[in-house]
């Protein structure tokens, strides 16, 4: 049978910042056949989803060929003939949440739209049988991904994996007129419910449309994929079952966990949070798609408490209300620091400084560098750092005008050798700081090192970082403010099982180390059963089991 998709010795790098090169891609060759499911497989970084959007055609790679149908794109092809390759491919890229702020059904329905006009613009009116079947598509794509009951539900009222199921519908109703599916880590973020019924409709489809599927987890390919190749940079296996079997071969040695103490660092009391929207439902004026109801439970210190549940049922809601991030409409959540008892209500500006939040997004921009973002929250650069240290130096009677933007523009130690030149003492010179930049990597150092982070990680920028290492950046800039609670929204969703175990010992030893109480909302029922003391699970909105994160089944 010949191949439909190949891809021939195909090479991509990357430039960093600093001047250095990350090779992404090296000689990756490759067949995609009529009705097949390939799946990949690899480590975080490996290049997977440098690849497919390679293949879609939204990526320049630097040496090879990729050639389907009568087309073939190499590096030197012109813009208009790649544009051809991204109408001949459909993609869902890793983690992402770009939707319009509409319904849920609205959303697919654009899509479809641009399938027939290029332009995702819906028009003022709409209707007849055109527009009828579109619509019967859509809901039979909802239905596909689990979302017919909040068709008419705002974007906003979605969880983060519910919105990462409107993403993938929206790619899926393109199928039919594409030649090539790519799906990037498509079900991190979802249940295991939902995992299968997806999995399910790629199988039947694959009579329809040949697919490329990258995936961290083992469950997603085994018994999908009908060949799998794994990649770390270059491809360095082919075949099935066996293949996987290799990958996770490679995990490390999980770490004892340390057990916690008896002693409450936070107490949640009768939480109770709803929310409505207006113009949808029997009401005609609003309705209530969800309700987190009178949720108690308390925090140990020392303790890593796993919050799980299916897709929607109110993770993320509480941990918006636990940071403070949202307003709760009635019950108590008390924070135990120091010996004092603060509400969120009444001392948030107190509490906030002690909890470190990584949401599901991470938070993190695209194009940042890694030292602007943990000297932005150190408070030692930045508009902020700069009115600091201009109030300080008019409290100490000194001059303001030595105080510029361009000077923490500045390396750390110029910085000091500036002031001092300007007749500042070092000692003076401190006092115009939270925390002065020349002793910064004393701070940052030890715990970057903690999460194994390269040692040229503060001169790189997050588009440079593998998902791996993003999360560990996140992680540690969430460190730097020695936070008493870290809260964690399935950051790890993207995370392939032998990274997934390092981060799993990294939290242990964080936990150990530095003695962090922690709260991780995970649908990975292997990880929190590694990570955590205990599990608490919810189920439309309500607390359903507490104990023994082993007997956790969702």
């Amino acid at each position: 049978m010949a191949p439909i998709f190949r891809v021939i010795d195909l090479n991509k790098s990357y430039i960093l910042e600093n001047g250095g090169k990350i090779k992404a891609l090296e000689d990756v060759s490759f067949d995609l056949y009529p009705n097949e499911i390939l799946g990949i497989i690899g480590r975080s970084g490996g290049g997977k989803t440098t690849l497919l959007r390679i293949l879609h055609g939204s990526e320049p790679f630097d040496g090879g060929e990729i050639r389907i149908g009568d087309l073939h794109i190499t590096p030197d092809t012109p813009e208009e003939e790649k544009m051809r390759l991204e109408e001949m491919t459909s993609i869902h890229l890793q983690r992402s949440f770009a939707l319009w702020d509409s319904t849920v059904l609205d959303n697919v329905m654009r899509r479809l739209y641009a399938l027939k006009t290029g332009c995702e613009t819906l028009p003022a009116s709409y209707g007849g049988d055109y527009d009828e079947h579109l619509e019967k598509i859509a809901m039979d794509m909802l239905k596909v991904v689990m979302l017919e009951d909040k068709a008419e539900h705002p974007i906003y009222t979605l969880s983060g994996g519910e919105k990462q199921r409107v993403v993938l519908a929206r790619q899926l109703v393109c199928a039919g007129s594409r030649e090539i599916l790519l799906l990037d880590e498509p079900l991190t973020m979802s249940d295991i419910v939902t995992r299968e019924r997806l999995l399910e409709w790629m199988r039947n489809m694959k009579s329809q449309v040949s697919m490329i599927i990258t995936s961290h987890q083992p469950e997603t390919l085994r018994g999908t994929a009908d060949r799998i190749l794994r990649l770390e940079r270059k491809i360095v296996e082919e075949g099935r079952d066996e293949v996987i079997d290799n990958f996770v071969a490679q995990m490390e040695e999980c770490l004892p966990s340390k057990p916690p103490t008896h002693r409450p660092i936070m107490e949640v009391k009768n939480l109770t949070k709803r929310y409505k929207f207006a113009g949808i439902g029997d009401d005609k004026f609003f309705s209530v798609p969800f309700e987190l109801k009178n949720v108690c439970f308390e925090l140990y210190e020392g303790e890593i408490l796993a919050v799980v549940g299916l897709s929607g049922v109110g993770k993320t809601v509480l941990l918006n209300l636990l940071s403070g991030a949202e307003v709760m409409d009635e019950g108590e959540i008390t924070y135990i620091i120091g010996g004092e008892r603060l509400s969120i209500k009444d001392d948030r500006s107190k509490i906030v400084g002690n909890i470190g939040f990584i949401p599901q997004e991470m938070g993190i921009p695209y194009d940042a560098g890694i030292k602007d973002l943990a000297y932005a929250k150190l408070g030692i650069m930045g508009e902020r750092a700069v009115v600091f240290a201009k109030k300080k130096a008019k409290m100490l009677g000194l001059d303001e005008k030595i105080v510029t933007p361009s000077l923490f523009e500045l390396g750390d130690h110029e910085i000091l050798e500036q002031l001092e030149a300007s007749g500042l003492s070092e000692g003076d010179a401190r006092k115009l700081f939270l925390i002065p930049p020349w002793e910064v990597s004393e701070l940052i150092d030890p715990i970057f090192q903690l999460l194994n982070l390269p040692e040229d990680v503060l001169q790189r920028r997050v588009h440079e970082l593998s998902m791996g290492e993003s999360i560990r950046v996140a992680i540690g800039i969430e460190l730097l403010m020695k936070p008493k609670i870290l809260l964690f929204d399935e950051p790890f969703g993207d995370l392939d099982v032998v990274t997934l175990r390092s981060i799993c010992n990294v939290l242990k030893l964080i936990n150990d180390k530095l003695g962090i109480s922690m709260i991780v909302v995970s649908h990975h029922l292997y990880f929190i059963r590694e990570v955590a003391h205990r599990a608490i699970q919810l189920y439309e909105g309500e607390i359903i089991y507490e104990g023994d994160p082993a007997r956790v089944v969702l």
